[in-house]
Order: C-alpha cells, then structure tokens, then sequence
C-alpha cells in the first residue's frame, strides 16, 4: 500500500469515529438549526476552481463587506480573520478606509465596554465580566483574544453584531435580520468603511445573513460588494483528496462570491468542538480559566495518547508494543516536578512537553497537534531506549532537533495541514520582532544554522552555529532544535508521502537512540542533504493559510 493510500485510510477512519461519537453525544439538533444546517450544506456541494491567497486577498481588498465563517472552537477559524487583515491592513489604511472588525461574540450592547477594553481602560477581567463572556459566549477566549490585540495595535474598531437575547433561544432568522441591520447602519453611516465579519459559519448560507443584509441596503435604496470566506467545509476537503490535492491547496473557490479557506482537516476540526464539550461537561458549566484547567486534570486523555500512538505506528507499519506505562497531567501538576528544576522549567514554556524515564506528558492545551506530537515522541523514547533531557545545548543540540523531527512528523500523520516556519518565514520574523525578544533570538540562531549548512554541501567559507558548553542558555537553544526539528519532520513526511523515501526508512529513525551526540549530527546532515534536493525546508507559512 502506498504511504499516501495509508495515510487516508487511518485519518478516514479517525474521522468516522469521531463523527459517531459526535452524534451519540449531541444526539439530534433542534430543528430550526437541522434547517439551516441542510440549507447550507446543500448550497456548498463542490468547489468551481483552485485558488490561492493571493488571489482571495485581491477580492477583500476590492470587498466592502467580508463574512467570515467562524467555527467556534477551532482557533485555526479565527485566525484566518487574522491573517487577513495582517495581509490586507496596510493597503486599506494606504486608501484611507475605515476598518471594521464586527463580531457575533458580542451585541451592540458591549461596543462601549470594548472601546475602554481597547484603550487600556479597562482591564481584560472587566472586560469580560462587563460582556458576560462565559454566560453570553462560551466559547474558549484564547481563540478570540488575538482579534482584540490586533485590532488594539492597528486601530481597527470593533462592533458588536448579534441580539442581546440571542443566548435565550432567539430564532436563527430573527438573529440574523438583527445582525444584517447592525451591519447595514454601519455600513452606510460611512460608505467608506471596510467591514470585517465573523460569525458562525451556517450564517453564510446565501439564503441567511447575506440575503438579509443585502435586503437592509435596497430598503436604503443603496449596495455594497460582497464576499463570503468560508473554512474548512469537509466535502470539498474530500473532494481534494480524491485529487489528491489536499497537501497543496488551501483555497478554492465555490462561486463567484464564495471563497473557502481549507486549513484544517475535517477530524481536527470536529475534534476541538467534542474537546470544549467534554471540558464543559466536567466544569459543569462555561469554564472560566482556573476551572478549566481543574476540568482539564479530570479528563482522560490516556485513550487519547494510546489511540493516536498506534496510529502513528500504523501508518509506519509497526508492530506496536503494549503503550500503557505513561501518565497524563495537565496546567496544575506543575508542582509534581517542583524537585526537578529543568523538566519543570520546559514543562511551563512549551505547550506539551514530554519528561522521560518518568513518561510523564505535560499538555496544557487541548489541541490535537499537541497531543499527537508527545504522543509521537514518547513512541520514539520507548522504542529506542532514548530519555535524555535538554541539558547542554554542546550534547544535546542535534539530539532534540530528532526528538522533534519525529513529534512534528508524528503530529503531521494526525493533522496533514500542521505548518512550520520555512527559511523565509524565518527572515520575516526577524523583521517583526526585536533583538532581545528570544523568538526573534531561536529564528536567528536557526536560520544562522541553515545558512551555514547551505554553505557547506557547496563548499563555501561560512561561520558554523557555535554551541555554548554551558547550561545557562538551554532554552533558548532548545528553541531552536525545536524550529529544527519542525522543518526537518515536515520534510520527512512530504518526502515519504511523494514517495521521495520509504515507510521503511523513517520507521528506522524511531528505533534510533540519540543519545550520543555524535551519531545524532551525522544522521540530522545526511537526511539534511538529502532532503534540500527537494527544497522542502524552504516552504512559505506566511504565503498559505
């Protein structure tokens, strides 16, 4: 079987369970909601043509109002308004527009309370206490939090756009003719305006939000230029894959209005929906920060672990072992590494963090990729005997950028759309963060090291990345094994799914230890080389979604 047929069959089958699971847990939607789901489905059956990026900003910025599907518990949704408006702001600021974000997490009510939350008037506890955020919302604000520091640092105002009694059960149709008045009043108070929407996604339908609002301007006798982006809709993601398209493609175009912006798998987005369920469901209720992390430490997520190993395992044609002998913990166990200075000091910085020779796997998010990842590395320290800590950037450099290599292909099998920095992602960094700040530090230090590998396989003089003896920078050069580590795995599975190198190869590497740091440099410059003919490490983040 070929590695990409492989690779289908085991994320096919994640997204079926995860699909019955989902319907045994939510059971049957009310019907208004069933309607609209129907509705819009039906609308959206295939796409007519690829796109690109480059090509949907071309179409906001000739756009006075853009919708935007939000799906609630997927940041990957809300940061695609983002990324936007970072790509579009500059030029809508250059031709003297008003930029709007309007979002339906908030009613015109709370304009008010954003406007001091935005000039640091207020502090954000007030402001979400002000809002009635977990009574009125409920959904995680680490997802939307972002929108509000971009709109602070660019000077974008931000509008409330849905009903004050939405969270009483307001019928779908009533919301939506409020919110297109919302819209329409702005609208034409400054025709002028560049209008940023985000809401939930079955609004879009051409029959819902968008007929609504274009019915509000012909009552004022006036128009506005259109355009919807809609995310991750799972037909036309499959519809990719049977072109095998869906590594490469991250827009299509589904009419003439109608963008959808394909950056997240459909099992990865369901996922984080049936994550925030479960989470609430041990809160008992819409969880504030300090209860969902409570919440956090009750869920299981050894099922998770196993599950997601064996998968990994499998697609590389494993016989996996008995994997039990790990423990989960979560954002409050930070204490159970209070005599262990350095793991604790990992286990805060990074996300997820996996401890060897205790197996313990630290996960202070919920996110798939995360847990795929440790899940992926704790596979390799079993198989291989490896349980090393980032002591002395000297030994352990080349090692971690394996241990790495092997998390960010692991989570790769699991989310085919996980992106790192490439080379030019890198450069842009530097560009947008200063000196001291250590990220723009670990993005030096690791374009430093791909520059000078570049130099030597053509034999030109260059200065090698210089390792310090000493501890006292481990993180900061663990940060870079971890950059590394990210292109080096991305690499090796784009090779193995183009059929570059075997299934047989890379499963060699998880029986692989590192612990000497010699052979760890020999094996990171050999598959270095020999993946640079491929020109993977220099793939663009920033020109895809």
């Amino acid at each position: 079987m070929l590695p990409r047929t492989a690779l289908i069959k085991i994320q096919r089958s994640m997204y079926d369970k995860l699909k019955e699971h989902a319907s045994s847990m939510f059971g049957g939607l009310p019907s208004e909601l069933k309607h609209y789901f129907h509705e819009y489905q039906k609308e959206f059956q295939n796409y007519s043509a690829l796109s690109t990026k480059r090509e949907l900003l071309l179409e906001v910025l000739k756009s006075d109002v853009i919708f935007f599907g939000d799906y609630h518990t997927l940041s990957q949704a809300q940061r695609t308004v983002i990324r936007i408006l970072r790509d579009s702001i500059r030029v809508l600021k250059r031709n003297k527009k008003r930029v709007v974000l309007a979002l339906e997490m908030l009613t015109p009510q709370h304009d008010a309370f954003v406007k001091k939350f935005l000039q640091g008037k207020i502090s954000e506890r007030v402001f979400l206490e002000s809002i009635g955020f977990e009574e009125n919302w409920g959904f995680p604000w680490d997802h939307y939090k972002p929108l509000f520091e971009f709109a602070r640092e660019h000077g974008v105002e931000v509008r409330g756009i849905n009903h004050p009694k939405s969270s009483k059960k307001m019928s779908l149709k009533l919301r939506d003719q409020f919110s297109a008045k919302v819209l329409s009043d702005i609208s034409v108070a400054d025709p002028n305006t560049s209008i940023f929407v985000l809401i939930g996604d079955l609004h879009l339908a051409g029959k819902h939000l968008p007929h609504e609002f274009k019915t509000k301007l012909k009552l004022k006798k006036t128009s506005r230029k259109i355009l919807s982006v809609h995310q991750n809709l799972e037909k036309l993601y499959w519809q990719l894959v049977e072109q095998g398209l869906e590594h490469w493609v991250d827009v299509v175009r589904i009419g003439k209005r109608d963008f959808c912006v394909m950056n997240t798998p459909p099992w990865v987005k369901l996922k984080s929906h049936l994550n925030w369920t479960e989470l609430i469901a041990e809160a008992g209720k819409v969880p504030p920060l300090a209860t969902a992390a409570q919440a956090f430490e009750e869920m299981d997520y050894s099922h998770e672990v196993a599950d997601l190993t064996r998968m990994i395992g499998h697609f590389l044609g494993m016989k996996i072992p008995q994997l039990d002998n790990f423990q989960i913990y979560g954002p409050l166990d930070f204490e159970l590494l209070k005599n262990d200075p350095l793991n604790s000091k990992y286990a805060r910085v990074f996300k997820s963090y996996f401890v060897p020779k205790k197996n313990m796997i630290f996960l202070n998010s919920l996110s798939l990729n995360h847990v795929a990842a440790q899940s992926s590395i704790f596979l390799h320290s079993t198989l291989s005997g490896f349980v090393n800590v980032f002591e002395n950037p000297h030994r352990d450099f080349y090692s971690f950028i394996w241990v790495e290599a092997l998390g960010f292909l692991g989570a790769k099998v699991i989310n085919p759309k996980r992106k790192c920095n490439g080379r030019l992602d890198l450069r842009k960094q530097l560009g947008r963060t200063t000196k001291k700040d250590e990220n723009w530090q670990s993005a030096y230090l690791a374009l430093t090291h791909l520059e000078w590998e570049r130099a030597s396989i053509q034999n030109r003089n260059s200065v090698a990345l210089l390792l310090p003896q000493s501890s006292n920078r481990n993180l900061l050069y663990y940060k870079t094994a971890k950059i590394l580590g990210h292109l080096l795995g991305n690499s090796i599975y784009h090779a193995l799914v183009d059929q570059k190198i075997s299934r047989e190869e890379v499963k060699e590497l998880f029986y692989l230890c590192f612990d000497q740091p010699n052979v760890a440099s020999k094996a990171y410059f050999k598959w270095a080389k020999r993946l640079d003919q491929f020109n993977y490490r220099d793939s663009v983040k920033w020109q895809r979604f």
